[in-house]
């Protein structure tokens, strides 16, 4: 108590000194604090996609399956090496004899891996295997993100079932993403050990923001031999300064949402890896009448492709797509896997 006196007393009698070194404390604390946050972010960023370890065995196991008149239709699961739980994928492989060329698709928000049903018949007609892995906490994953005081914020505000996982997934963008890069390259550990799977021929099918996952596992997988960049976007800074979705966020935090973007997602952006991907052929479909991502971003993923690579365009849309354009471009899509 009498050196708290003494302290109180001393500030009271040199109140400019005691201002002086509260500032000066407070400039060193913030600095400290921004260097140290700093130097966390980088170690993050440089570990982004380091949790896949390839001496670890990924093996796959079949929880059910279907004969239907040309394909058998299955779900497999695998112990994912982020999360430690399982990780469900739909799995369509045509009956025909010999190996089969797979196609791994990667979907995009508000998706599931149910999703590929409706065009089972198409990949299985052209002979192509087509393996839909979901991602963390969707799909029959939901419930994997749990942080303390979710439920009791989604009570509160009484946020309906779908803009809950709106939420879920935009607030898990980054580990999302991330990790469904090192578990695509667990699945095609898994497609090496299948008999009837042809793994010189796997291709990556991304639509929307799978599209960051197809082009971040390219950079690091040789295995990946083809891609489809169904509706995506690069340039996260340019797509948070333009995107139509930014009338959602309160007007004061719209200035910074580039600068948010570009130093929290940055190492999960196209823009860094897609001109990796080079030789290897790739295919853009693009939407003409794009409701969130702006022409720009569009442009510039197509602009840091390297050779070769071709583009498609489709009236999609994106945030309510145009399902027959989206089944125009499956048939597309497969029929450039078959031709390229």
């Amino acid at each position: 108590m009498k050196f708290l006196k003494k302290v109180f007393s001393w500030i009271k009698n040199h109140k400019l000194k005691a201002l002086g070194l509260f500032c000066l404390g407070s400039f060193l604390l913030l600095t400290a604090t921004i260097l140290t946050a700093w130097c966390v972010k980088i170690v993050m960023d440089n570990r982004i996609f380091s949790d896949y370890d390839a001496t670890k065995i990924s093996n796959a196991r079949i929880i059910n399956s279907k004969d239907e008149s040309n394909y058998v239709i299955s779900t497999l699961v695998f112990k994912s090496q982020c999360t430690g739980r399982d990780v469900s994928v739909v799995s369509i492989v045509p009956k025909a004899e010999g190996r089969k060329p797979v196609v791994l698709f990667l979907y995009g928000l508000l998706m599931k891996a149910e999703f590929i049903k409706k065009y089972a018949k198409e990949f299985a007609d052209a002979g192509l295997a087509v393996l839909v892995m979901e991602n963390y906490d969707c799909g029959m994953r939901q419930g994997e993100m749990n942080f303390a005081g979710l439920s009791t914020l989604k009570d509160t505000l009484k946020i309906s079932k779908k803009k809950e996982q709106i939420f879920r997934e935009w607030i898990g963008f980054r580990y999302r993403n991330a990790c469904a890069v090192t578990e695509l390259r667990q699945l095609i550990d898994v497609v090496k050990k299948q008999a009837d799977l042809d793994s010189n021929n796997i291709y990556a099918w991304g639509i929307s923001l799978g599209v960051i996952v197809a082009s971040n596992t390219g950079a690091i997988s040789p295995d990946i031999k083809k891609f489809i960049f169904t509706i995506g976007s690069a340039d996260f800074s340019q797509f948070a300064a333009k995107t139509p979705i930014r009338k959602y966020f309160p007007s004061y935090a719209r200035p910074f949402l580039p600068a948010l973007a570009a130093e929290i997602l940055s190492p999960l952006d196209p823009v860094n890896t897609i001109g990796k991907l080079s030789p290897r052929p790739i295919l853009f479909q693009d939407s003409s009448n794009d409701d969130l991502v702006p022409r720009e971003c569009t442009e510039k993923m197509y602009e840091c492709a390297g050779l070769p690579k071709s583009r498609m365009w489709y009236k999609i849309g994106h945030m309510k797509p145009n399902k027959k354009e989206i089944r125009r471009a499956i048939k597309d899509g497969i029929s450039w896997l078959k031709t390229n």
